[in-house]
């Protein structure tokens, strides 16, 4: 994903729309240039664009970062009172947290999008991709894989997985859900996370809501 990050830098693209409304129980999020929906419940707090932003761009020029900002749509939502990147990137999320993301590809790497990058498309996952960020040095641990399935969308196919990772002396769910377009113009993700017990608690209520509410009708 690192790969494809940094060969989004030459894209030169228009940001997406984001709206949202309410009803009594859940905000709905709507990007209606890259067609994705969604719904979080409405005690969850958006995140910080800037810092979300921010994290995204770490590590790139200026003129990386702004190609970057104007190929990628973003927004995260935290059911935690004090809403954080933190609680979306770091070690452990005690209250739900929820990312939804759009990459524009450039059309030269569109064919270079695999399901494997769409398994990696927020941690290195597969072997392979373990490998390369251990050999960067970052060590993730190997996921204990709950659910990895095809799924698919209007115009967009992906995989749909649940894993768990030990993080910071406790057991982190994540319920991630990633397309590709079926032209490779767009990558898609959508990603819960929370500590096990969380995940296990909430997911027969808000949590399978929230997961299930994603939806992606790519036009093409």
């Amino acid at each position: 994903m690192r790969r494809l990050i940094r060969a989004l830098v030459t894209l030169v693209a228009g940001a997406g729309v984001l709206t949202a409304c309410g009803s009594p129980s859940y905000t709905y999020v709507t990007n209606s240039d890259d067609h994705v929906y969604f719904k979080v419940p409405r005690t969850w707090h958006r995140v910080d664009q800037k810092a979300l932003e921010d994290v995204a761009t770490s590590g790139l020029t200026a003129t990386e970062a702004a190609a970057l900002r104007s190929a990628t749509w973003s927004v995260a939502y935290d059911a935690d009172p004090k809403p954080s990147v933190d609680h979306l990137l770091g070690a452990t999320a005690k209250q739900p947290v929820a990312l939804s993301r759009v990459l524009r590809v450039p059309e030269g790497n569109r064919s270079s999008i695999t399901v494997d990058s769409l398994r990696n498309a927020f941690l290195p996952i597969t072997d392979e991709a373990r490998l390369a960020a251990s050999n960067g040095g970052t060590v993730v641990p190997k996921a204990d894989m709950v659910t990895d399935e095809v799924v698919q969308a209007k115009g967009a196919q992906g995989v749909h997985l649940v894993y768990r990772l030990p993080l910071n002396g406790s057991m982190e769910t994540f319920d991630q859900t990633a397309y590709k377009a079926d032209d490779g113009s767009r990558v898609y993700l959508f990603l819960v996370r929370c500590v096990q017990t969380c995940y296990s608690n909430r997911f027969g209520g808000e949590l399978q809501d929230v997961v299930r509410s994603f939806t992606v009708e790519n036009p093409s």
